[in-house]
């Protein structure tokens, strides 16, 4: 039992001391402001959608469609940023196809991001055509 005390973090796992991050703080702020937009639109578009914010159905809209508009210039950001400051490689252990698994999710979820809020655009420029 003394034996597990007495042995140092770094021998059971963690990190190195002194060890240089994968990403860069820019990156990560980057990833954090982004990642907290979308949590945050999820639930204003649900209940817009759904007719659940009351009297503050437009105003949860209005800020639902502001976020989103916010969110691709932010992505197109992140993505040029990417591009030009790249991670880390990741270590030898992991597989080819793990690795080739993992860049293709990372860049799938760039494109799916900014894919959805044209989706919307266009869908929102449709719907207000056919009301003409």
């Amino acid at each position: 039992m003394s034996a597990i005390i007495e042995t140092p973090r770094a021998e059971i796992g963690s990190a190195p001391v002194g060890a240089v991050p994968a990403y860069t703080t820019t990156a990560r702020v980057l990833h954090w402001i982004t990642a907290a937009a979308i949590l945050l639109m999820l639930p204003l578009g649900w209940a817009s959608a759904n007719e659940w914010g009351g009297a503050w159905q437009d105003w949860l809209y209005d800020l639902h469609r502001s976020i989103g508009a916010a969110l691709i210039p932010l992505l197109l950001v992140r993505v040029i940023y990417r591009i030009t400051h790249p991670p880390l490689p990741l270590p030898d252990a992991i597989a080819p196809l793990q690795r080739l698994a993992a860049a293709g999710t990372h860049w799938a979820l760039y494109a799916l991001l900014l894919a959805e809020g044209k989706y919307r655009d266009l869908s929102y420029l449709a719907r207000n055509y056919n009301q003409r």
